[in-house]
């Protein structure tokens, strides 16, 4: 595969495009979201803005217990336990 200065140069160019593109897009959800809550456009830094849309590729979805159900279900696996062994008695495997 050859590579060029000019055809390196036109890819960059293509990135910082879409960067820029992306950070538009970004600002505009991001202004309008903290519209609804009360707060200025220009609640979070630009700098904050940039490091984020530039790292984004990096921003996963996790999806967990919430934690109300998490130490609901911790009390629940207790009585379950409890019911098991009714006298709370250890049992050594």
């Amino acid at each position: 595969m050859h590579s060029s200065t000019t055809a390196y140069i036109a890819l960059q160019n293509l990135y910082k495009d879409q960067h820029k593109s992306d950070l538009a897009k970004f600002r505009t959800i991001l202004a309008s979201v903290l519209d609804e809550v009360g707060l200025p456009a220009d609640a979070i830094p630009d700098d904050e803005l940039e490091g984020f849309v530039k790292n984004s590729s990096a921003v996963a979805i996790i999806k967990g217990t919430p934690l109300r159900e998490s130490k609901e279900g911790g009390a629940r696996l207790k009585e379950a336990i409890g019911k098991q062994n009714p006298l709370g008695v250890l049992m050594a495997r």
